[in-house]
């Protein structure tokens, strides 16, 4: 019981860090310009695509941290529910609305930014999917979850 509370708790420590990591890489590569359609707060589809490869990094990382510490378990799955869960708030969040800024920093850009209706749908998704890999690769072979 334990080792599942642990895992849950490191995988979504994985996740967040994770996610942090990544999306503040990319905004440093990307800047604004790059990162949103030109004076909107709408992403532009290079970020859409960089976000969906950095939940998938995450994902995996975080599925795979928590299915190393609960040897399996019920922690993965809880895991994928609660990031499916976020994912799936996050497609019906209101995000900002009309002119962007020229100049935006990183948290005015994550807490604005909207994401089309493909993109936000595939980030709930491929999250969840992730962790649920990671986790199944975090056990020995010949181990099955519980």
């Amino acid at each position: 019981m334990m080792r599942n509370f642990g895992g849950l708790i490191l995988g979504g420590v994985v996740w967040q860090a994770a996610t942090i990591a990544f999306f503040t890489l990319m905004w440093l590569a990307m800047g604004a310009d790059r990162s949103f359609q030109p004076g909107v707060w709408e992403v532009s589809t290079l970020w859409a695509c960089g976000a969906l490869v950095a939940y998938a990094a995450a994902g995996v990382a975080s599925g795979c941290s928590c299915g190393k510490v609960a040897r399996g378990g019920w922690a993965p799955k809880l895991l994928c529910v609660l990031v499916l869960a976020l994912g799936v708030a996050t497609v019906f969040r209101s995000a900002g609305t009309g002119v962007r800024p020229e100049d935006v920093g990183l948290l005015e850009a994550a807490s604005n930014a909207a994401y089309p209706a493909w993109a936000a749908w595939l980030n709930a998704i491929v999250g969840p999917l992730a962790i649920l890999y990671g986790a199944s690769k975090a056990l020995p072979p010949g181990e099955e979850s519980a």
